[in-house]
């Protein structure tokens, strides 16, 4: 996918088949850290509305988790690091033909992140791209691989969000959407539980190291680095790997 900003050309990954595994993971790693803390005040506003709702419901542990995780979306406000934007990023291939490695570390992003700013990469061309591309990865994700996941669930938080956000918006045109508003809160309280992003039992570092053991496993099963394939082929090998440990097991129990 090749877009142009100011006379610049940026070309990035936006499929399975040709993304490598790792900036797959790494991708899905910023959209989660994103989804769950947010680097913005809109997020922060969403963070202190479900505090709210947890303290009214006297949910101690869920209310003391919110805090944490608004706190950290604060940090990342005042310090301008949006994990949106690093997600975008780690989608960047090249930059006026300038390409960049499929294992990016946290400097490769900020350097890719200062070129796209240098360039007047607007955040909300930016935004138009990123959903384009969240769109097309989720449908692929869901027809080649179903049981990685219902985004159901999410889908439902999200458009709960968005509905409420509207609602908001007539109230501030001089509508009464105050019971709407109510009704659609429960709704995202009963949808809504917080989750720890930070720590060594966190979020974050259980994706990463869940993935490392995968890599590795897979990797063994395969005889090559499984770090090199495509986002595809890399969880085709590990469906692979799945069907012949479960009938390896069939075998074992009829013996």
């Amino acid at each position: 996918m090749k877009q142009k900003i100011n006379g610049n050309y940026v070309e990035l990954y936006d499929s399975m088949e040709s993304m490598n595994i790792m900036r797959y993971i790494l991708y899905n790693r910023y959209v989660m850290i994103d989804a769950g803390i947010g680097s913005d005040m809109d997020s922060i506003v969403n963070h202190f509305a479900n505090l709210q709702r947890f303290i009214l419901k006297e949910d101690k542990e869920n209310a003391l988790k919110e805090m944490v995780n608004m706190r950290q979306n604060m940090i990342f406000a005042v310090n301008m690091n949006s994990m949106e934007f690093m997600a975008f990023a780690s989608l960047v291939k090249s930059i006026n033909g300038k390409k960049y490695p499929n294992k990016l570390s946290e400097d490769d992003i900020h350097e890719i992140m200062e070129d796209l700013k240098s360039r007047d990469l607007t955040i909300g061309k930016m935004k138009e791209w990123l959903t384009e591309v969240k769109k097309k990865l989720k449908t692929e994700q869901e027809l080649f691989f179903p049981s990685m996941g219902n985004p159901l669930t999410s889908l439902e938080y999200f458009s709960l969000l968005k509905k409420r956000a509207l609602l908001m918006l007539d109230k501030i045109d001089g509508e009464d959407t105050t019971e709407d508003i109510y009704v659609v809160e429960e709704q995202l309280y009963g949808t809504y539980t917080p989750k720890t992003y930070g720590g060594k039992d966190g979020e974050e570092v259980k994706y990463v190291k869940n993935f490392n053991e995968t890599l590795i496993s897979l990797s063994k099963y395969l005889g090559i680095d499984a770090s090199n394939l495509t986002a595809l082929e890399f969880y085709q090998g590990l469906e692979l790997a799945k069907k012949e440990a479960k009938e390896h097991k069939k075998i074992m129990a009829k013996r």
